[in-house]
């Protein structure tokens, strides 16, 4: 369980890149022709995954997402925890201890391989 001045910071083991609003992360702890996996985050995971900065804590991350979506703190609390708390069994963030940088979200990951991120490029590129 995370303790809410824990701040969340992103593996150095992966590669990202905004697409539109949602967010697509590639592992790199595999040699690349073994790399069969990429994930894609929707607009509001996406959004913490940009708030993911190594210096927000929890509690930060959520009177943000509380703000902009309009959620209230609790709820923006409970969601966050939980992606949270996918991301990093995924190995894709870690958490340091204290408190840095004081200043309707949902498990938003879609797992796809290789083939169907395959298929979803040809057709984005059909579209034009």
């Amino acid at each position: 369980m995370q303790r809410l001045t824990q701040v969340a910071r992103k593996s150095k083991i992966l590669a990202w890149q905004m697409i539109g609003e949602e967010a697509i992360i590639i592992p790199l702890d595999k040699p690349l022709k073994a790399r069969e996996e990429l994930y894609v985050l929707n607009e509001t995971a996406a959004r913490v995954w940009r708030l993911i900065d190594g210096n927000r804590s929890i509690v930060d991350i959520a009177k943000k997402i509380s703000s902009e979506y309009d959620i209230t703190f609790k709820e923006a609390l409970i969601q966050l925890r939980s992606l949270l708390r996918d991301l990093r069994r995924m190995e894709f963030i870690d958490f340091q201890k204290g408190e840095i940088g004081k200043n309707n979200i949902h498990r938003g990951y879609i797992k796809l391989n290789y083939k169907q991120k395959r298929r979803r490029y040809e057709q984005e590129k059909e579209m034009g």
